[in-house]
């Protein structure tokens, strides 16, 4: 009597592992491009989080609320270096002190985030107005890529456009 095998030869095994490396290997360059969209999307979605945290936290509190840059250090990217603050200076000294922060955004490595102004501190009042109106331009490390164009308007109003970096 003869048995049926009813596997994978060895050789099957490796010929189909081959065409998968080969597969993966074409969808790599894509996969990155998905990626990198991704962390600029996310990266904009979070700056958008917290200008309407800082609006909504200074009329809630009818007090001053900031938007500030953490590391404004780099003038090429004032907010991506290290990434930014909303916080409340309750005891009106202007200076900010880790019990007035109310949250904190790390920003990604590979995007920088630059003012064109430049301005590294949003001011929101208890009406949701801002004290400075300014656009930034979130790009990331690829060359004349779409990248992101963020403006914040004098009433506290962002928009935010796809462009192409410079």
């Amino acid at each position: 009597m003869k048995q049926e095998n009813s596997g994978f030869t060895l050789i099957e095994l490796m010929i189909t592992l081959a065409i998968a490396a080969i597969i993966l290997a074409m969808a790599m360059p894509s996969f990155t491009h998905v990626l990198r969209d991704n962390r600029l999307s996310t990266t904009t979605n979070n700056f958008i989080a917290a200008v309407n945290i800082a609006r909504s936290e200074a009329a809630k509190t009818a007090d001053d609320v900031e938007l500030t840059a953490i590391d404004s250090s780099d003038a090429t990217n004032e907010w991506g270096k290290g990434g930014w603050r909303v916080w409340r200076d309750s005891n009106d000294d202007g200076d900010y002190d880790a019990g007035e922060e109310i949250q904190v955004w790390k920003s990604l490595a590979d995007n920088t985030l630059d003012s064109t102004v430049p301005v590294t501190s949003f001011v929101f009042s208890s009406r949701g107005r801002t004290s400075a109106t300014d656009t930034l331009w979130l790009c990331d490390n690829r060359t004349a890529e779409t990248g992101r164009k963020i403006t914040i308007h004098r009433m506290g109003r962002i928009s935010v456009d796809k462009d192409t970096c410079s």
